[in-house]
């Protein structure tokens, strides 16, 4: 019943837009309780509502799908991005909220954001390996060189 009230399911956001809104979009592919294809599905229908598909939507919106993290936080993948776990560093490249708000105030997009997977999920403990969030439809690939622990060894790039 409230479901209409509820519900963020309208691919219109043209007055969101209109007034400079800025939409970060993120879900965890190992998320059990939400699949991430649903957020998969709703962001190709916003991209379908603007007049000019994808590259119009990411003037201000964007979807960061997250590898092995599940509902919120946890699971084998990298969650610390200042989302549901602290991000490795006050940062708009390691923290999504930071990141939200230079988009908002200075209109820099984020094209990567920088996940940290801590040491036994704890961030005292250190940080066990980074990987960047790449905004949708890009997917975090190796550089074929480098540490694979470091984030600065995986790029950015459209899939395959």
């Amino acid at each position: 019943m409230l479901g209409q009230l509820l519900d963020a399911s309208s691919p219109d956001l043209s007055l969101f837009s209109r007034r400079g809104g800025k939409l970060l979009i993120w879900h965890g592919w190992s998320d059990t309780l939400n699949p991430a294809g649903a957020s998969v599905d709703y962001y190709r229908q916003l991209a379908a509502a603007q007049p000019g598909g994808l590259v119009s939507l990411r003037r201000f919106a964007r979807l960061f799908l997250v590898p092995g993290v599940s509902h919120c936080a946890g699971g084998p993948g990298a969650d610390g991005f200042g989302a549901a776990r602290l991000a490795s560093a006050p940062d708009p490249e390691h923290d999504m909220l930071l990141a939200l708000v230079r988009w908002v105030e200075q209109g820099v997009a984020p094209s990567r954001i920088v996940a940290s997977k801590f040491l036994d999920d704890q961030p005292r403990k250190g940080v066990a390996f980074q990987r960047p969030l790449c905004p949708y439809p890009e997917v975090a690939r190796y550089r074929g060189t480098g540490d694979r622990t470091q984030a600065s060894s995986f790029s950015c790039r459209a899939p395959r």
